[in-house]
């Protein structure tokens, strides 16, 4: 027997080789979650159910587990044992994108990748750590959402946009540096990083969204690139928001 919620969390748990007799099923909280996340089951004979049987799921001899579905690929999970990994270029000569990305714990984007889309690495709690490439431009909605580990991120000059929720609970985000070249940063996108003691915030941001930092109960400086004056022309959209009373450190004021 597995006892109730024995694998409750544990998100990254996306392979599954049953060797009893209990009846696991792919989603499901019987049996202490062991299933819930699963991506692949395999039984004793060897058999393997997947979690969708619409699409076709290919594993790589690296260790990454990819779904297709029209022509259309997506990267979906790492059950190698590196804990550094870059990504692949494509997958048998296909782009692809990447959605709700498990099991990797610092991550390298190659160069060439144009956008991190949306719930890229949802809930990928394993994530410590990510080099995002000059090629990026924007980094979608919800693309880091609860990447509880993740402890620091360098936005390159490359993005120009930060959408919303996009670090939304990355408790452990202890600093941010956006640099030059990013013009919105979306709505909650780093809310509730309740580590976060420092940002620092380039002259190109127009806009600043509703509570983007709601929740950072230790935010306390935010360096600025630019003057006062540009600073209070910066659309915020709360006024609750914590970024407006923690310390600015101004360009002109060294």
């Amino acid at each position: 027997s597995i006892g109730d919620s024995a694998f409750n969390g544990c998100a990254s748990l996306v392979k599954v080789t049953n060797n009893s007799d209990l009846p696991l099923t792919i989603g499901s909280s019987d049996n202490g979650y062991v299933a819930s996340y699963a991506i692949i089951l395999i039984d004793k004979d060897g058999n393997k159910t997947y979690r969708d049987a619409s699409y076709e799921y290919i594993e790589t001899e690296d260790g990454f587990i990819f779904d297709k579905k029209d022509g259309n690929y997506r990267l979906v999970a790492y059950i190698g044992g590196k804990d550094t990994v870059t990504l692949p270029a494509d997958i048998d000569g296909n782009e692809y994108s990447i959605y709700q990305m498990r099991g990797v714990k610092n991550v390298i984007i190659p160069n060439g990748v144009t956008s991190i889309d949306d719930n890229a690495f949802n809930y990928c709690e394993s994530l410590t750590s990510v080099v995002i490439p000059d090629s990026v431009t924007s980094i979608g909605s919800g693309a880091f959402y609860n990447c509880r580990s993740l402890a620091s991120v360098t936005i390159p000059d490359s993005v120009t946009s930060i959408g919303q929720y996009a670090f939304q609970y990355c408790r452990s985000l202890a600093s941010v540096v956006i640099t030059d070249s990013v013009t919105s940063i979306g709505n909650y996108a780093f809310a509730y990083c309740s580590s976060l003691v420092s940002v620092t915030i380039p002259d190109s941001v127009t806009s600043i969204g509703w509570d983007a930092f709601y929740g950072c109960s230790n935010l306390a400086t935010v360096y600025y690139t630019g003057t006062e004056e540009q600073w209070n022309a910066i659309s915020i959209g709360s006024s609750n928001d914590p970024i407006r009373n923690a310390t600015k450190v101004y360009n002109d004021a060294g």
